[in-house]
């Protein structure tokens, strides 16, 4: 990560946009095992476990199965290297893990709905119960899997968007700084809200407003970024934002 500037907007610079995504990952993943790949597609896994869960659960599992089916869709992924067929000319990352979910659900729940999946190991330890009750505040949604689905991806991409803008300002020395102005990152501020800002991080009103222009400016290039690792190409990243933001 580049220093940043002294004008209080940290940047990264994005030459290689696409040398290390969330596709290379996966057919790396999917071609060794060392104990770095499988640490990479481990972070892949936590990242997404959640989207997958709260596809299976309105796909109409139980809690207890639902957990129990995502747990094991990953632990094979992990145990297998199930991505070693995955192509990545075919699209984005997104619907190819959705597609691996279906296909999964349809031979999994037939095959071993009497056996204790995953032979009773839990390969990534996770706040399953966490999961539920955040699905469980979800439930007004009339959203059918596959819509729920992908509105739970687009949250995964702002959070991880706004979790690697934190570390830039950790980085930089100036997390108070970033955890002040964090909330106008979606919000607009209240009349007077500059001058109270300004008083505590001893600056003036128009350098918080454009410390405030920047910060939402580098959070869009962030997510952008995040989103452009799920995609193969450039020219999908402006298509995949539509789809999941303005669809």
């Amino acid at each position: 990560m580049s220093k940043p500037r002294d004008d209080d907007e940290p940047r990264e610079r994005h030459r290689a946009e696409f040398a290390e995504t969330r596709w290379s990952i996966v057919m790396a993943a999917g071609r060794e095992s060392s104990p770095q790949a499988t640490a990479a597609l481990e972070i892949l896994c936590r990242t997404y476990w959640y989207p997958v869960y709260s596809h299976v659960r309105r796909r109409g599992y139980a809690p207890p199965d639902a957990q129990d089916l995502t747990q094991e869709f990953f632990a094979r992924v992990l145990r297998n290297h199930s991505f070693v067929r995955a192509d990545r000319a075919k699209g984005r990352f997104r619907t190819y893990l959705l597609a691996a979910v279906n296909h999964f659900l349809a031979d999994e729940w037939d095959k071993t709905r009497t056996q204790k999946r995953g032979g009773g190991e839990k390969l990534l330890s996770l706040d399953e119960d966490g999961f539920e009750r955040r699905y469980g505040q979800e439930m007004a949604s009339d959203l059918n899997p596959e819509k729920l689905y992908d509105q739970q991806w687009a949250t995964i991409l702002l959070e991880q968007g706004i979790k690697r803008l934190r570390e830039e300002f950790i980085t930089a020395g100036k997390v108070r700084k970033f955890e002040l102005l964090k909330p106008f990152l979606t919000q607009e501020a209240a009349p007077g809200i500059y001058d109270t800002l300004a008083v505590e991080l001893h600056a003036s009103v128009g350098s918080i407003a454009v410390a405030v222009h920047r910060l939402r400016q580098r959070y869009r290039e962030l997510v952008r970024a995040e989103l452009a690792q799920t995609v193969s190409s450039r020219a999908e990243v402006d298509e995949e934002l539509r789809h999941l933001f303005l669809h």
